[in-house]
């Protein structure tokens, strides 16, 4: 499995999701469920390199993920793509190009402009109506780094007190890795970079979207099924926010097994 984070977010995010997806057999899952995983940092973030040209997009980083699969032998339909926030961009692009062994693609954030629709039902109009005012914040000093990063976990959690959620060492883990790389300004970067819309692109494999309550939007399905042309899974859940695998690691995993069952 293909792991892709987002923005503020890191391979950090999915720390506490690793050893139950490769050993479900040791956190009382079954042995068929175990995978391989590949986790890479998006490029410019963290220990990815910092990009030296322009064009640095998520559908040239899905190219290059694709790329990556295939070098490390991931042939013949043996591979699935997860992603939330910039990552679930990057994994509609790779069931968009249909990616050599890529036999499907989850979301846990799916992203789309907004439009006027008719007699939406309360929670699909609550995720568009809901205000999300946006600010830049650059490295110019770890202090302002910190609060950057730590405003949107606050923010984008389902707890409202988020040390509740996440311990003060695993935020500045995550802090520090990006002020130590200097992966603010790089990161911010890919925004630029990413002008067109990537769920505007039609996905044909096996799709599987999984919401978790607390997340910064929402989007109803009737919307992702102009795209994405072959959901196979669809769950709604009350909690987990926007950085689901670091928030609620069980939920997660449980999430991802339920939607691997689609596609076996």
């Amino acid at each position: 499995m293909l792991l892709t984070h987002g923005w503020p977010g890191s391979v950090l995010e999915f720390r506490h999701v690793v050893d139950k997806l490769l050993d479900p057999e040791a956190h009382g899952g079954s042995s068929e469920n175990a995978l391989h995983l590949v986790i890479p940092a998006l490029p410019g973030y963290a220990f990815s390199g910092k990009p030296a040209e322009t064009g640095w997009d998520y559908q040239r980083t899905a190219r290059t993920w694709a790329v990556l699969m295939q070098r490390l032998g991931y042939l013949e339909n043996r591979w699935v793509a997860q992603g939330g926030d910039w990552g679930a961009h990057v994994t509609t692009l790779l069931g968009h190009q249909a990616a050599k062994g890529l036999r499907g693609v989850h979301m846990n954030s799916v992203y789309f402009e907004t439009k006027k629709e008719a007699q939406l039902p309360c929670q699909d109009e609550k995720g568009v109506e809901r205000a999300l005012p946006s600010a830049t914040d650059l490295p110019i000093s770890p202090v302002g780094q910190a609060a950057w990063i730590y405003e949107k976990l606050k923010d984008w959690s389902h707890d409202g007190d988020v040390e509740k959620v996440f311990s003060k060492d695993e935020m500045l883990d995550t802090i520090m890795l990006y002020w130590l790389s200097n992966s603010g300004t790089f990161s911010a970067r890919f925004y630029w970079e990413c002008e067109v819309d990537a769920t505007a692109w039609r996905v044909d494999v096996p799709v599987g979207v999984s919401w978790f309550g607390g997340d910064n939007c929402y989007t109803p399905r009737e919307w992702c099924e102009r795209y994405y042309k072959n959901i196979v899974y669809w769950n709604e859940t009350d909690k987990g926010g926007h950085f689901a695998a670091w928030e609620q690691p069980e939920l997660f995993v449980g999430e991802m097994r339920e939607w691997r069952k689609t596609i076996r």
